[in-house]
């Protein structure tokens, strides 16, 4: 029976909290003039409140609790946004940080007292915003959804899942399998046509021959790598674009191996079927001897190359775990992204974000803080109908925050403020 790899498994935690009053909201009640880079993305097939049934623009939004749902009833005011730089030698490439004018996102959706929440978002660094929406399916499944959004509120793809990599044109999405006959499914867009790839799929172990499966891993460049396994084809190497678009002819390989990631050099760590890692060049040839030790869990990608991983710092093309520098230790409970054309990082510590207020922090190679960015919004409180994160770091150095929700009548809207190229 082949080796079935670990695959990055899909976790969705929902709750909908307390049964609330018919008007909720983290704005204002009154009435607001909508902004003009604004709008209500839909979905094909699922609940949501567009801006199809939207109230005549001209006419003042009746914001009372027996009023019908109007998403002029948010407002969701002006941030303020906070810099502090350092004047540390070895930051003077990664400054100044300059803050562009955001652009407000907003998303509205029906039926939150029916397990339907916003799952967060994230930006590419085309402008777009990939909004992740759960709806219950009512039996064991994955049913989120990722809606690929524009500034005015289109909406250009839904893409099954939740967005794994941000990309300069687009997103990779993950589906998660829960139970019997469904499957991992990875999905690509990059403005163009959506690819799929299956990585597993769920069955009985009784049941012959085993089921094909793959592992991937995205490159700097965002081309996409999978080792692939079929009782057919055998081993094999497949190349793709940033949209899963396969970009060669598959190679065979001689054993089979999981791809658990493509560092910065270029070298990708995998393992063979004892699960036993080593690091290999892009083609699956071996480049060194066995790594000692194992991963587990979440690893993070490095400047220049290699992994943070539970075991410690693993350097590029090394057989042995380093233990991490102070400052990465002290780092380990949040997201770590590439930034600054991958030469520096953003730190988003989870615990530091609330409804109101999120931060980051713009950090050296060698762990300097170079830069805390604190974003202030104006009009917020507990309780949205939301999950995840609050600020999220996309591809090219953009930034999506939550800015503020408003839910009545079972409808709810919620909106990200997002920083195109903040940290580019």
């Amino acid at each position: 029976m082949p080796l079935l790899f670990v695959i990055l498994s899909l976790f969705v935690a929902v709750g909908c909290g307390a049964s609330r009053p018919p008007t909720q909201s983290s704005a204002s009640s009154g009435p607001a003039a909508t902004d003009p880079s604004s709008g209500a993305g839909a979905d094909a097939g699922q609940p949501d409140a567009g801006t199809a049934s939207a109230p005549d623009a001209g006419t003042p939004p009746d914001c009372s609790a027996s009023a019908p749902f109007d998403a002029r009833c948010f407002d969701p005011g002006a941030p303020s946004v906070a810099v502090t730089q350092s004047d540390a030698a070895q930051c003077a490439a990664f400054l100044p940080v300059t803050v562009p004018e955001p652009v407000l996102f907003t998303k509205s959706f029906l039926g939150p007292s029916m397990g339907t929440v916003n799952c967060g978002a994230v930006p590419d660094g085309d402008g777009h915003l990939g909004v992740c929406m759960y709806s219950d399916p009512g039996y064991p499944a994955d049913g989120s959804r990722t809606q690929v959004m524009t500034a005015d509120g289109a909406t250009l793809a839904t893409l099954p899942g939740t967005v794994v990599r941000s990309e300069q044109h687009g997103f990779l999405t993950l589906l998660g399998a829960v139970d019997y006959g469904q499957s991992d499914i990875l999905t690509g867009w990059n403005g163009g046509a959506t690819n799929s790839l299956r990585l597993r799929i769920i069955l009985p172990s009784t049941v012959q021959p085993d089921p094909p499966f793959c592992s991937w891993a995205a490159a700097a460049d965002s081309s996409v790598t999978a080792a692939c396994w079929s009782a057919q084809a055998g081993a094999s190497l497949h190349r793709f674009d940033s949209g899963l678009a396969e970009t060669a002819a598959a190679l065979p390989l001689p054993e089979t191996i999981g791809v658990y990631g493509i560092d910065e050099q270029g070298l990708m760590l995998a393992a063979d079927a004892s699960g036993t890692l080593r690091w290999r060049e892009l083609d699956g040839s071996v480049l060194s001897g066995p790594i000692a030790g194992t991963i587990s869990g979440p690893f993070r990608t490095l400047v220049g190359g290699g992994y943070d991983t539970s075991s410690g710092v693993l350097p590029s093309g090394s057989t042995q775990f380093v233990p991490r520098p102070q400052w990465l230790a002290q780092r380990t409970d949040g997201d770590l992204s590439l930034i600054r054309g991958r030469r520096a990082y953003a730190y988003v510590p989870r615990g530091s974000s609330d409804e109101c207020t999120h931060r980051l922090e713009v950090l050296a190679p060698d762990g300097t803080v170079c830069a805390t960015v604190t974003i202030a919004e104006p009009k917020c409180s507990p309780g949205a109908p939301v999950i995840n994160p609050a600020l999220r770091v996309g591809a090219e150095g953009s930034v999506a925050g939550r800015a503020g929700w408003y839910c009545h009548d079972d409808t709810c809207l919620v909106a990200f403020r997002v920083w195109n190229h903040l940290l580019l």
